[in-house]
């Protein structure tokens, strides 16, 4: 039950996001939109203090990875705080770069 509130928060402040998940595994993907790489969106949610992963490290080594993020969710992390960092990835998410870097 109560992985299943952290993903039905994250859904909600993530409405319209390209977002994967299951009421009953405590982690979600999150395809990103055009303009964003999956390593600077990392690095810009380290920066907000949301700490997730890129697609790519899960996949084998030869194999594609989809352009996309995992974060997991840790039920000792208070549900108001939970929603804030799901509204820090909300506001990356509607503002990609300018310029990729180099």
């Amino acid at each position: 039950d109560e992985i299943t509130a952290y993903v039905r928060i994250a859904a909600e402040v993530l409405e319209g996001a390209a977002l994967t998940w299951r009421d009953d595994v405590p982690f979600l993907w999150l395809v990103l939109p055009e303009g964003w790489r999956a390593g600077a969106f990392v690095q810009a949610a380290e920066g907000q203090g949301v700490r997730i992963r890129a697609a790519e490290e899960y996949a084998a080594r030869d194999a594609r990875a989809p352009h996309a993020v995992r974060f997991a969710i840790n039920a000792g992390v208070p549900r108001d705080v939970f929603a804030s960092a799901m509204g820090r990835l909300r506001t990356l998410l509607e503002n990609p770069p300018d310029q990729i870097g180099v």
